[in-house]
């Protein structure tokens, strides 16, 4: 399936320009975070890389749920769903190359990342869980489910083998999920296709940048922007010489490269699709067309929420997981899509 390529926002593009050529400098300092839950803040080593994650509600009894942030994201952002969901651990790694894990010099491509949850997952113990995963994090847990957990590890997905083991996956949470073919008609998809563009974008990590895209294309309501959660992921990626490196990787390969459309119909567990009615990044005729590869999957719309449901509109959000990961086998959340974009 093919969605319809379409052309940035001229205003969008427009403003990133300016604000790229005076909105700040190299030198700007990086911004402070004030109220970071240190408690449950956890290092593991993965296949040789320190892993920075989060571990909260480490002592609940229900199964637990792994949650994998998206593009230039953080484990952090599930600090906003787990009041919500208190009944079960979740462990919310930062990815390689973000956040505050380690970011060695590589391609980081969509089986690296595959290759690293299947180790995160042993280095942790999870035998079973519920998988979320937002943006790129659902395009990676997508193909892990797709695939049982592993597969032979190549720079590209164009075969794939399905190996058992540890790591099953009892139910699938996918939200603004990234990986159609023909999905980058948005300003990551523009700036993976611009060459050395990436790098002069990310290396002018002024704060200034990081606020307007935000405000511009990630959130609905910018009254609902998490300044914390924006300070960390920008201080721990944007700031760092080798996270610049990471990030432009990431979107040459994790992002421009390998579809995942011929995956998504060997999904075989209860699956349920998130979307934000208002998603610039991804907009919602994505999450149809996403939903209809799944055999029986749902699709949940959340009302007034851009790309990050889970941050903008947590109590919605947090619902119809809880819902869905009760009652796996039952129709409908109440919660229908809305009429025809």
């Amino acid at each position: 399936m093919c969605i319809e390529k379409r052309p940035v926002p001229v205003i969008a593009l427009a403003t990133v320009v300016v604000v790229m050529a005076l909105g700040g400098c190299v030198g700007d300092e990086p911004p402070a975070v004030e109220s970071l839950p240190t408690a449950a803040e956890r290092v593991v080593e993965v296949n040789g890389v320190a892993i920075h994650y989060f571990d909260f509600n480490p002592d609940a009894a229900g199964t637990p749920i792994l949650f994998l942030h998206g593009y230039s994201g953080s484990g952090y952002e599930s600090y906003f769903i787990q009041d919500d969901l208190a009944d079960r651990r979740i462990v919310a790694p930062d990815l390689p190359g973000l956040g505050r894990s380690g970011k060695p010099e590589i391609e980081y491509n969509l089986s690296y990342y595959l290759n690293f949850v299947r180790g995160f997952v042993e280095a942790l113990g999870l035998e079973e869980f519920v998988l979320i995963g937002h943006s790129l994090g659902g395009k990676i847990a997508a193909v892990y489910t797709a695939l049982h957990g592993e597969m032979g590890m190549t720079s590209t997905l164009d075969s794939a083998t399905p190996l058992d083991g540890i790591g099953v996956v009892s139910a699938l949470v996918l939200i603004a999920p990234y990986g159609l073919d023909g999905e980058a008609g948005d300003i990551v998809g523009f700036l993976s296709n611009t060459g050395n563009l990436v790098n002069v974008s990310f290396n002018l990590h002024s704060q200034t940048l990081i606020d307007v895209a935000v405000r511009l294309n990630i959130f609905h309501d910018s009254a609902k922007i998490p300044e914390d959660l924006i300070n960390y992921i920008a201080s721990a990626t944007f700031y760092t010489e080798n996270g610049v490196k990471a990030l432009a990787s990431i979107t040459r390969n994790a992002i421009a490269r390998d579809p995942i459309d011929w995956l998504l119909p060997e999904i075989a567990v209860p699956t349920l699709v998130v979307w934000g009615e208002k998603d610039r990044i991804l907009p919602f005729r994505h999450a149809e067309a996403f939903t209809a590869l799944i055999d029986g999957s749902r699709l949940v719309a959340v009302p007034d929420c851009g790309h990050m449901p889970h941050v903008e509109q947590q109590a919605v959000t947090a619902h119809a997981i809880t819902t869905f990961v009760a009652t796996p086998g039952v129709a409908g959340t109440g919660i229908t899509a809305p009429a025809e974009q």
